[in-house]
């Protein structure tokens, strides 16, 4: 039992970030402070994964080096901020750091066996929620806003994915995220979720020689397929509108006017406050409005941020091609493609650095399972 309560602590946590969502629009799943439910979950977590630490008397927490540069930027931007609230907010992502590389180094195939049940769990919960709230104006589920209906649905996705052994258990739970993506037309989702199996795809077709074998064909049958549509179907460009509409590309409020639906605006606050405080930020924590987790990350922590970001992601990069050369692995594809596709959905969501959304932790413990191989259990 000592073996899975941390997993069970982190399987809450990371449910209790969303849980607020659910049931009907109360117009406060746009709230950046920490939600009662999300302090639960944290606090389970920390219980769940220390008292076995206390018990076993394990006490040695081993951290990538990458990973303590990328945690002193976090400390740094905190001291010289001199906001408690921020040291506080650094404190919590360093013992989340800590717990989830303990968490994979003893249980990381346990771990990713339960990400299969979890995932399911949650798409009927998903599903529950469209059928018994719909889609309301401005596509929200209840009180779910459209990018968080999708995001929770490409990301849980995502674990049951990588978690998962049988190749149309993949396929059906793309399918799924799929479905929550595209019922709310959520573009960012549906280009990371494209992008990562675009990867993965690919990746794995290297290293089977039938897929890579049915990739070729099959685009070469798209290219040909594509350039007949274009001569034998006429006035096929007017079939472009009906994709524009369903995208919204043209809608003054999400499409091309709309200054990427109001994202232009924080941008360019989030990069003031980066030209204010270039070397250290603002201190972490303190820019919760960037709509960018990039933008996020510059203004709270400024260059020495970047700079360790950038070091940290590609070392987990790094680790996990040495890996796949040697051999090949679907979680290692999936971890590689997750972490290239997370690249682009940090460019548009704020997620990227923080602990109290499921996609910032998916996003850590990806990082962390990457800087640790081969050394996982």
């Amino acid at each position: 039992m000592k073996r899975y309560l941390p997993i069970l602590g982190f399987l809450l946590y990371l449910f209790l970030t969303f849980s607020h969502h659910y049931g009907p629009r109360l117009f406060l799943s746009n709230s950046h402070s920490l939600q009662l439910g999300q302090i639960i979950g944290l606090s389970f977590f920390y219980f769940s994964s220390l008292v076995p630490l206390i018990l076993n008397k394990d006490f040695k927490f081993g951290l990538d080096n990458n990973l303590i540069f990328f945690i002193c930027a976090f400390f740094v931007s905190s001291i010289f901020s001199y906001e408690l609230k921020s040291i506080i907010w650094s404190t919590i992502y360093f013992t989340n750091c800590i717990l989830l590389s303990k968490l994979l180094y003893h249980n990381s195939n346990n771990l990713f066996k339960s990400f299969i049940p979890f995932a399911f769990l949650i798409f009927a919960s998903l599903l529950f929620q469209l059928i018994f709230y719909g889609l309301d104006v401005g596509r929200w589920v209840g009180n779910f806003r459209p990018v968080n209906f999708a995001s929770i649905g490409f990301f849980i996705g995502f674990l049951g994915f990588i978690g998962s052994n049988n190749n149309f258990l993949r396929m059906f739970i793309a399918l799924i995220s799929l479905f929550f993506a595209s019922i709310v037309v959520s573009r960012g989702i549906l280009v990371t979720g494209a992008i990562f199996l675009t990867i993965y795809l690919l990746i794995n077709s290297y290293f089977n020689s039938w897929l890579k074998s049915l990739v070729v064909y099959s685009s070469i049958f798209i290219v040909l397929l594509f350039f007949a549509v274009i001569v034998f179907i006429p006035n096929v460009f007017t079939y472009l509108d009906i994709i524009f509409d369903f995208l919204d590309i043209t809608d003054p409020e999400r499409g091309y006017g709309s200054g990427l639906t109001g994202r232009l605006e924080k941008w360019k606050l989030s990069y003031d406050i980066f030209k204010a405080n270039p070397v250290t930020g603002i201190g972490y924590g303190l820019n919760s409005d960037s709509h960018s987790g990039f933008l996020q990350l510059i203004s709270e922590m400024g260059l020495l941020g970047l700079l360790s970001y950038l070091i940290l992601i590609s070392k987990a990069i790094s680790n996990t091609l040495i890996s796949l050369n040697q051999q090949y692995s679907h979680k290692i594809n999936c971890a590689l493609s997750f972490l290239i596709s997370f690249q682009f959905y940090a460019l548009l969501e704020r997620q990227l650095i923080n602990f109290g959304y499921p996609q910032g932790i998916i996003f850590l413990l990806i990082i962390i399972y990457c800087l640790q191989l081969p050394k996982s259990k």
